[in-house]
């Protein structure tokens, strides 16, 4: 193919139940000038032959196998094969609308942006408990902005931007590294259309909550908070990046109490206390605001404090 405007990412793991549906409203999208590259990062269910059985019906469709690499792994890989202008991540277990990518690559062109996203809607349960991670953009990056606006699917973002950064996900971590597009990106724009249907209730690449998962995010926010000094918003954001890893050093904390790992507990509330967290003004900003003040209480007070009390409490709250 020739003159591709997007170039869609899709990593799959294990999502024969869903990923039929992920690729007809890909396959059936209104822009033509797309191209689709699955990255089959290891399954080991029948992914690879309903991929492969859509692959010899459509020019435009990509198939890359790999070893296990995690889902920012299978992102890279999908980056490193992509000749589109933009380039946009879709998960496996989730589809969206078929005119998604025509609507964010126009609005790419008129606004001149770098980055385009758009609103997103749960499937099948529209009343989940789960929290929205989707704010328009009015012009400012703050750390409210950033918070709500981590995750890479439902946006485009130019290719021309991630080969001037050298981006990569970090490897075996989803979202989180995306935050340093945002910071280098000259304009972003944002369409208020619901467009992603985001799935919720069951497993997937970004849903595993085990101890080895919350330490691998420990590690990305450490590099969050390196790349964080290449960019404007350097001192700015600093105390939101700082923020970021003491909600992550508490969730590897809880999840630490949950499992009886003690000395894991131990040694992650010596570096919670050395971030201050107690001062961080988006603990009251965003946590207490997400949490509420029951629940913030016992997270801030009583999960940091004692070992035993966390145990008990992790069993009923995780």
């Amino acid at each position: 193919m020739e003159n591709i405007k997007v170039s869609v990412c899709v990593p799959v793991y294990n999502q024969e139940k869903y990923l039929e549906e992920c690729i007809k409203s890909l396959i059936g999208q209104t822009l033509k000038e797309i191209e689709l590259i699955f990255v089959d990062d290891g399954s080991t269910d029948k992914s690879i032959d309903i991929l492969k059985k859509y692959q010899q019906g459509y020019e435009n469709i990509k198939v890359i196998t790999q070893k296990n690499q995690g889902l920012g792994g299978a992102r890279n890989t999908g980056i490193k094969n992509a000749a589109g202008e933009y380039i946009g991540f879709v998960d496996a277990d989730d589809f969206i609308e078929l005119d998604m990518y025509e609507k964010l690559y126009n609005k790419a062109k008129k606004e001149s942006a770098e980055i385009v996203m758009c609103d997103y809607e749960f499937f099948p349960n529209s009343n989940t408990k789960k929290k929205k991670w989707f704010t328009p953009y009015k012009g400012k990056i703050d750390g409210e902005f950033l918070n709500r606006n981590t995750q890479p699917w439902n946006k485009i973002v130019s290719n021309k931007l991630i080969k001037d950064l050298n981006f990569e996900f970090y490897r075996k971590n989803g979202d989180g590294m995306f935050i340093y597009l945002m910071l280098s990106a000259n304009k972003i724009a944002s369409i208020n259309d619901k467009l992603y249907k985001y799935r919720v209730g069951h497993s997937s690449m970004s849903t595993n909550y085990k101890m080895e998962n919350f330490e691998i995010s420990i590690a990305s926010c450490i590099q969050q908070n390196e790349l964080l000094k290449n960019t404007k918003y350097s001192e700015e954001l600093k105390e939101y990046f700082e923020y970021r890893m003491i909600y992550t050093l508490l969730q590897a904390i809880a999840v630490a109490a949950k499992l009886g790992e003690k000395e894991i507990y131990k040694k992650y509330i010596v570096q919670l206390k050395q971030k201050k967290y107690k001062t961080n003004k988006y603990m009251d900003i965003i946590l207490k605001k997400e949490l509420g003040s029951l629940k913030y209480l016992g997270i801030t007070k009583i999960l940091p404090t004692n070992y035993y009390i966390s145990h008990i409490l992790t069993q009923v709250i995780l």
